[in-house]
Parts: structure tokens; C-alpha cells; sequence
């Protein structure tokens, strides 16, 4: 029985990390390291199991079920085949799995193809939009622009553009400069990179033929996802406080160095809440103290959230 233990970033915006156990017929994936959900793949052949079942249709994986240490296993509401003792047996073998891999967390990232955003005025990598473990539909659709997603539009504050008395919605604001930075003709470029962090370009979106043969040093690609050189003076202090608001997440980057790791943790300890769910899959931790003041004050606020919820609940049946 193989089993294959990784990590792959969920990108455009970059939302945080997904840890991936795999084996031949059953998958496990957790976004923090301590909720693992539970996919058993289908039959190939489905329609042994019933009849008039056209033999075309490939019918979704199977959820077995959620598991964590806290609150044990729970089973998956529906299932959609007919061969439950497969998918029990399947099922067991993965949570055996994850109680055994779970204390070597984080997994090694597996996604080395990258898709960037690329600079208008150098075309050196901009933003990171996507990425993938395998070579397979890099040639799909291409949308050459960086989007903040829900979660920033609502959330992310920036004290700099506030005192700038701009009317647009901070992310929006980061999402102009971005794209603008890109150009009018945007251009995105797959790279494949290697152990070193070197860059072997690959197809891409509105980009000639000099661009696919070119090789990039590792010092090329922004090591938190989004290059900041090119910022002038008056939106500084955006793209600071973007990364700032962001700093829980960019701390699973596994290839930040220390000086930059200390800052993000700097940051980080701004949002405990955050960065007490994340942890577990932060690569390092420089500043011990600083984390262990991090989950304290986690645990507190959450103790003040659970004490609030008995309050509710208490006069509910009086209201």
C-alpha cells in the first residue's frame, strides 16, 4: 500500500495550505492539521452495482466521514455507491493513517508549477495565481488577473489608505495596483520550479516565444507570493498593511527566510485567533514566546466566545 503525504497552496487569492494524504483508493485533506476529511474514490465500474445505471456516468468520490483528536470520527452523511463494506475497510485504513502521519506535519509543498502574474514593465513574476503538483491542463483557460477574493474584500483594513481618504474598498484598492502594474495586455507564464527555487518557464498567457525559453533564478520569484519593488511612495503603506492582515497565512510558506519568518510572526501575533488554528502547519516558529502568548490569548478569547454562547443560551427561554 503506497501512501504519498503533501501540501499544496490554494491560490488567487493565496487562502492558506491544504495537507494531502493519498493512497491508491482513499484520500484524507485538512486545512488546519487537526480536521481531516475523508474521500473514498469510486468504482471505475459503478454500474456493477446497479441496475439501468448508465456505464458513462462516473459518480462523485464517496465522503467516509470527518475526523479530528477533539472530536473524534464522524460519519459522512450520504453515500453513493452500494459497496459499503469497501468503503468501511478503505475508510478505517486512512484513519490508522492519519493518527500515524499527523505528528510529521507540515507535508513537503508538492505544487512546484506556478503560474504568475508577470510585470508589464519586465515581465520578472509578479503574483502567484495558481498552482499545480503534476503537468496535467496547464494549457486550460488563463485569466491573466489577480483577484482579492470574499474573505478580503470584507475583511482587510488598511490604516494607510484610510488616512489617504480613498473611496475604494482597501482589497479593491490592492487589487487596481496589481493589475494595473500588469498592464493593459496582461501577461501569465507557468514556471516549474525546482529543489533551488529556480524557475524553467513554460506556456503561458499573451507571451512570446523569448519568454518560454528563459530560466529565472530563485531570487526572482517574491518569496510571499507578490513582488513590492515596484510600489511607489503613496501605496506603500497599502501593500504593507495587505501583507500584514495576511502574515497567519504567509507563515506556512515553507521557503521564508528567518528575518522574514520574525516579521511575519510580528504580525501574526495581531490575529492569535488565526494563528492558533494555523500552527500546526507553520514550518517554524522563531520566536517561542511569542507563540505560546499567541495561544494563551487564543485560548482566553475563546473561552470568553464559549461563556457568551451559555449566556445567549441562558436567557433564550425567557425572551
Amino acid at each position: 500500500m503506497t501512501v504519498a503525504c503533501y501540501s499544496q497552496r490554494l491560490l488567487n487569492p493565496f487562502r492558506g495550505v491544504m495537507s494531502v494524504i493519498e493512497m491508491d483508493e482513499v484520500d484524507a485533506v485538512s486545512l488546519d492539521g487537526r480536521s481531516w476529511a475523508i474521500y473514498v474514490h469510486d468504482e471505475q465500474d459503478p454500474w456493477i452495482y446497479q441496475d439501468n445505471l448508465d456505464e458513462n456516468i462516473i459518480t462523485p468520490d464517496v465522503k467516509y466521514g470527518e475526523w479530528s483528536e477533539e472530536s473524534g470520527f464522524q460519519h459522512g452523511p450520504v453515500l453513493s455507491t452500494m459497496d459499503y463494506p469497501r468503503i468501511q475497510r478503505l475508510g478505517r485504513a486512512m484513519l490508522d493513517i492519519i493518527k500515524q502521519k499527523q505528528s510529521t506535519l507540515p507535508f513537503p509543498l508538492k505544487d512546484n508549477y506556478e503560474l504568475w502574474l508577470l510585470d508589464a514593465k519586465s515581465d520578472d513574476p509578479l503574483i502567484l495565481l495558481d498552482s499545480r503538483c503534476i503537468e496535467d491542463n496547464l494549457n486550460e483557460e488563463i485569466f491573466p488577473c489577480w483577484i482579492p477574493g470574499q474573505r478580503c474584500k470584507q475583511s482587510f483594513k488598511s490604516e494607510a489608505l484610510c488616512l489617504q481618504n480613498q473611496p475604494l474598498n482597501a482589497a479593491e484598492m490592492v487589487s487596481m495596483l496589481i493589475n494595473e502594474r500588469a498592464g493593459s495586455t496582461p501577461k501569465a507564464q507557468w514556471f516549474w520550479r525546482d529543489n533551488n527555487g529556480t524557475g524553467f518557464a513554460l506556456q503561458g498567457k499573451n507571451i512570446g516565444d523569448a519568454l518560454i525559453s528563459r530560466e529565472l533564478e530563485g531570487d526572482a520569484f517574491p518569496q510571499l507570493l507578490m513582488d513590492t519593488h515596484w510600489v511607489e511612495s503613496d501605496a506603500v503603506g497599502l501593500l504593507y498593511d495587505f501583507i500584514a492582515w495576511q502574515a497567519p497565512l504567509l507563515l506556512l510558506l515553507q521557503n521564508v527566510t528567518p528575518d522574514v519568518r520574525q516579521e511575519l510572526e510580528m504580525e501574526a501575533s495581531k490575529q492569535a485567533l488565526a494563528v492558533a488554528d494555523l500552527y500546526l502547519l507553520y514550518p517554524e516558529f522563531i520566536d517561542k514566546y511569542i507563540l505560546n502568548m499567541i495561544r494563551v490569548e487564543a485560548r482566553m478569547r475563546g473561552m470568553e466566545t464559549e461563556q457568551d454562547i451559555e449566556e445567549d443560551n441562558s436567557l433564550s427561554a425567557y425572551v
